[in-house]
């Protein structure tokens, strides 16, 4: 078995790092439900694996915005099941129920 050196560890560690980091910003920029839960999953893994506070500290505030898009796309949005604007009076709301 091959045996790897403190320095060429770190690299590793680094590159897995950046790996789930970019995935995460990956995800999070699809934002599906199922992805956004990926990208909470990795985010959260990137925090784990930073290796100085301010890293970290990015990585928790990136997992926050991540969370608070999954709970925004798991809910629904009846004005887009409706086809009709957030502005949309009455009359219109009405015309796309009917549709």
């Amino acid at each position: 078995m091959l045996s790897l050196d403190d320095k060429a560890k770190e690299s590793l560690k680094a590159l897995v790092f950046k790996c789930h980091a970019r995935r995460a910003e990956c995800m999070v920029a699809l934002g599906e439900k199922e992805d956004l839960e990926q990208a909470v999953q990795d985010y959260h893994f990137a925090k784990e694996m930073a290796s100085d506070e301010a890293t970290k500290s990015k990585m928790k505030a990136e997992l926050r915005k991540a969370r608070v898009a999954l709970k925004k796309a798991s809910k629904k949005d009846f004005y887009k099941i409706l086809g009709v604007s957030r502005t949309a009076g009455k009359a219109e709301v009405i015309k796309g129920y009917r549709t």
